[in-house]
């Protein structure tokens, strides 16, 4: 049987018949559905920082290194924020994460891989069928993507 590799970076290979993921191995003949979901991270808090921090720093008494310090937290937590990038697998039996990560040409490369693999699979095997869902962002708190 030939396996052909379409992708091997980051503990996360996909082959022509299974997809492994930090050592945990998932065949391809049992995936139905695949699709990437995309959570957005709440800046709420960061922005009531920040203007907190600004209406403190108005003042010049001694809030005002209190006003700094909520300003530069703010700043900090509005640029650490990422979305998370979540692989979700549908199986028989339901659907389950199986990859999270930040970095969304990572999961681009993983979904072009996995997606290629299916495809090869799906001539020898009529029961695969592999889809991504496109969403439109919507006020929840998770919006799926499509690569």
């Amino acid at each position: 049987m030939n396996k052909d590799v379409y992708f091997c970076q980051n503990g996360v290979s996909v082959s022509s018949s299974h997809l492994t993921v930090n050592g945990k191995t998932y065949p391809l003949k049992s995936i139905i559905f695949s699709r990437v979901a995309a959570s957005n991270t709440w800046r709420g808090l960061s922005i009531i920082s920040i203007l907190l921090g600004l209406l403190l720093m108005a003042d010049e008494g001694p809030l005002f290194v209190v006003g700094g310090v909520l300003f530069f937290a703010g700043v900090l937590t509005w640029i650490n924020s990422n979305a998370a990038y979540s692989l979700l697998i549908t199986w028989s039996d339901g659907e389950s994460p199986v990859l999270v990560t930040n970095d969304k040409l990572f999961m681009e490369k993983v979904i072009g891989a996995l997606d290629a693999a299916m495809t090869d699979k799906k001539w020898n095997s009529e029961n695969v069928n592999l889809t991504h869902e496109t969403f439109t962002p919507s006020s929840n708190n998770h919006n799926h993507l499509s690569f």
